[in-house]
């Protein structure tokens, strides 16, 4: 049982920290990934912070040897072929950059898809 400190939060509020829907924290409990840490009376799933914290941690986790991966396999196609790659970060300008000069549009919005 958990500690009467210790605060807990609804299968709503925890689907929300994580940035996933209800139905994928369902499936993840189905799935034995992230099981509730106590129900109430009337059967709802309660999960801590804590719990949640130690999740998003796991979850970097496993998604940092994939990343590694794809980088290895486009950074080997890239030698192969010539081509030039560059590691980007997530906000890096990529759709405002002239492929032939490097010229950075500025004024582009994300609804404009095309420029010259």
């Amino acid at each position: 049982m958990i500690d009467d400190m210790e605060s807990t939060m609804s299968r709503g509020k925890a689907a929300k920290l994580l940035g996933v829907s209800v139905k994928t924290l369902q499936r993840w409990e189905r799935e034995g990934r992230l099981l509730p840490i106590a129900r109430t009376d009337s059967n709802r799933r309660l999960y801590t912070e804590a719990q949640i914290r130690e999740f998003i941690g796991l979850r970097q986790a496993v998604s940092e040897p994939t990343r590694l991966i794809a980088y290895c396999q486009v950074s080997s196609k890239a030698n192969r072929y010539g081509t030039r790659r560059v590691l980007a970060d997530r906000w890096y300008p990529s759709s405002r950059l002239c492929s032939v000069c490097g010229w950075k549009h500025e004024a582009l919005t994300l609804k404009d898809r095309e420029w010259t």
